[in-house]
Formats: C-alpha cells, structure tokens, sequence
C-alpha cells in the first residue's frame, strides 16, 4: 500500500523522536505542517527538501518509502526530483525530468511548470513558443483565488519573466 507524504514525514519525525515543531524546525508553520501529516495540506517541494536536508534524511531514502510506482506518488516525485533538481541547477537533470513529465500523463499545470522552469534555468525564456507563454498566462485566470492554488502559485513565481510590469501590477493586485 502507498504512503503519503505527510504519513512518511510522521514516521521520520517520529523515529527521531522530534515534536513538529522541532522537526519543521521554523521553515513552516506548525499548524501547516500538521496539516501536511494529516493529509489536509499539500507540502511545497522546495519546503519538504528544507525539511528534509534540515533533519539529515536523504532524499532517495524518503522517496523510497512512498512507492513511488503508482501514478499519483510517482508524479509527486517527478516533481520533486524537477524542483531539487532546479534549486541545484542540475541543468541535465531538469532536461532528463521534463522530457519524463512531458511523456508521462500529467496534468497541464505541471508540464507547462517544467517546460518553464527548464527554459528559466537554460536563459532560454524567450525560446517558448507564444502559445506556450498564452497557456501560463490563461492559468491565472481560469482559478478563481490563484494565490491560495500552490500549483499556479509557483507556477506564478516562476514565470513572472514572461509578464510586462502592468500585467504583473494586474496579477498582484487581483
């Protein structure tokens, strides 16, 4: 049976016998965090790697434990490889994990994030096709509160490149 995040975090900082708050160790609130072990939140990549690096787990090791090898664990890993990968500027990494994400059946939000994030780490941005830069742009408007959807969120940091100053004045303001 498949494991979650937020069930693998539990075990972890359980076995180092760490409260939440000793475990989180100020890189997300407590409340978030308990949220994340019961399911009810889902962690940001780059805070789940602060977290791990923080408390000396391995990566590898942790992705081990969710079983990786059904559909849902296995994009979550793709992206979290993607985001570690970029954090480090892995260059051929991020190549390898966005030609996977762009084969795998994964929703738009997320292929569109790694065709993105390979363009931003390449100072390729201008190498997206219009039509690419209209689709992450149209996300924007097709949640109703995208600052509150971590997906379009990050999707939203990333691609700020791509907007002039009066569509980002637009984009924060709303």
């Amino acid at each position: 049976m498949s494991k979650s995040i937020g069930e693998v975090l539990k075990e972890e900082r359980r076995s180092l016998g760490l409260t939440q708050e000793q475990f989180i160790k100020g890189i997300i609130s407590e409340s978030f965090y308990s949220k994340v072990e019961r399911g009810k939140n889902e962690i940001v990549a780059v805070d789940l790697l602060k977290i791990l690096a923080a408390n000396n787990i391995s990566e590898e090791e942790f992705l081990s434990k969710l079983n990786v090898k059904e559909n849902n664990n296995l994009e979550e890993d793709l992206k979290v490889q993607l985001l570690n990968a970029y954090s480090i500027h892995d260059k051929k990494k991020i190549r390898m994990l966005v030609q996977k994400i762009q084969n795998a059946a994964m929703d738009e939000n997320t292929k569109i994030s790694a065709r993105l994030i390979d363009a931003v780490v390449n100072n390729k941005i201008n190498d997206l096709t219009q039509r690419e830069i209209t689709q992450i742009k149209r996300k924007f408007f097709e949640v109703d509160d995208w600052t509150k959807n971590i997906t379009t969120l990050q999707l939203f940091c990333n691609s700020m490149l791509l907007f002039d100053f009066d569509e980002l004045v637009l984009f924060v303001k709303k």
